[in-house]
């Protein structure tokens, strides 16, 4: 929450009830209009929208999925972003309880400003002129019935214009309203992508890996609290430095798009923001952030995975195969009722299975380093396919796993001794 521009709410609120203190007379309470007292007699639940005229007019909405979006034009282009509803409802409690004193005469005031409200019962227009007097600026209210003149508080004219309104923006540039079911980072040498599906995020292209369910909700968390330190007149142009997506299971989203560092130490960047609410499309926006919170993302898949070779929360193995470089089946083992059955030493194909699915390696690499042995072939009924994995050795003699798929390779060392023996049993039946 921004606490800053609530407080200039609640301190304007104040202000105004001061004012009120001073020129409350006998009023009406049937219309609000008679004596020494006139409200605009909003309902602030009917408002549906609060509109500047003008030609560089801003609109303050009510989302048709919840919510408040601030509507503007940047170089001639509609341009869309959520208000910050906090502030919103803040700003329409401070106007529907603004209280003005009649003013004498029928002479109009010079147009300095003008607000529409446009609610469910009609439409309510809000003129004043430039020229206060005393904190005071005559201004009209006309509802439909004719302008009735009126004098505003200088300090609420002020809280209405162009400038003020467009502060009703959120700042937070990554946060979705829904659950967060997918996740890119792109920069321009690699990029990851991962999916969620029943809960449980995985990789696009290598979907059989286990994926550090915690670390992908502490990634979001991190971008969700995300927020711009200004926002910039028009949004920044350029090649892109990096870019973040995030996508909700309501089918909202929301980009980032890094284009340049703006101070020495590269924490601070130009970026604009754009994503979809509720059927809308939002921004692009030109804002300026603090990057450090994207400095501990990474653009390798290799570094979201849990480190085992198989997601054995997901997959439930029902056989496996070692096979040679050539392609024959040389070992095969098959899940019962009561263990592993196989030809080999079934006890060892419990632990190599077990090696595959629990077992987190020491280190995950790319799989340039090691040449196969053979191929680990794994089958699980609820697979279409069977998961291949290589059974590698290093130029230092180690063995290791090493999954390949159209996405990237990924190898998983072990320096655990006793994985490495479970390893040279599977090597020695591979010959």
């Amino acid at each position: 929450m921004r606490i800053g521009p609530v407080v200039f709410w609640v301190v304007l609120a104040a202000a105004l009830g001061a004012l009120v203190i001073v020129t409350r007379g006998p009023a009406n309470p049937d219309d609000g209009r008679a004596g020494g007292v006139v409200t605009l007699g909003i309902d602030i639940a009917q408002v549906r929208s609060i509109r500047t005229e003008g030609d560089a007019g801003v609109s303050i909405e009510r989302a048709g999925s919840g919510g408040w979006l601030v509507r503007w034009t940047d170089s001639g282009r509609p341009v869309v972003w959520p208000a910050d509803d906090e502030l919103a409802r803040a700003g329409l409690r401070v106007l529907a309880a603004a209280e003005f004193a009649p003013r004498t005469g029928d002479e109009r005031p010079d147009l300095a400003g003008s607000v529409l409200v446009r609610s469910e019962g009609g439409e309510l227009r809000l003129r004043w002129g430039g020229s206060p007097i005393a904190g005071r600026i005559a201004a009209e209210i006309d509802a439909g019935d004719g302008p009735r003149a009126v004098w505003m508080e200088e300090r609420l004219a002020r809280a209405l214009d162009r400038a003020s309104l467009m502060r009703w923006r959120s700042s937070s540039i990554l946060r979705l309203a829904s659950r967060p079911v997918g996740l890119e980072i792109e920069m321009p040498d690699r990029s990851v992508r991962l999916s969620a599906s029943d809960g449980v995020w995985r990789l696009d292209g290598a979907r059989t890996l286990a994926v550090d369910q915690a670390l992908v909700d502490e990634t979001l968390g991190d971008l969700g609290r995300m927020v711009a330190e200004s926002f910039e007149e028009h949004a920044a142009e350029g090649p892109l430095a990096a870019s973040v997506r995030v996508a909700g299971i309501d089918g909202s989203e929301r980009r980032l798009e890094l284009i340049g560092a703006i101070n020495a130490a590269g924490t601070r960047f130009a970026a604009r923001v754009s994503g979809l609410r509720g059927g809308v499309e939002l921004g692009p926006v030109g804002v300026v952030i603090n990057a450090e919170p994207l400095g501990r993302l990474s653009p390798d898949a290799r570094a979201y995975l849990r480190g085992t070779a198989i997601d054995g929360s997901r997959i439930d193995v029902a056989s496996v195969e070692l096979v040679s470089a050539a392609g024959g089946v040389l070992a095969r083992a098959t899940r019962s009722i009561d263990g592993w059955r196989s030809d080999a030493d079934p006890g060892r194909f419990g632990a190599f299975v077990e090696l595959l699915t629990d077992t987190k390696a020491s280190a995950i690499g790319d799989g340039s380093a090691s040449e196969p042995v053979g191929f680990v072939r794994v089958r699980d009924a609820a697979l279409e396919a069977p998961i291949e994995i290589e059974l590698a050795r290093r130029a230092d003699g180690a063995l290791e796993l090493v999954v390949r798929s159209e996405a990237l390779a990924v190898s998983f060392e072990y320096a655990d001794a006793e994985a490495q023996r479970v390893l040279a049993w599977a090597a020695g039946l591979l010959g």
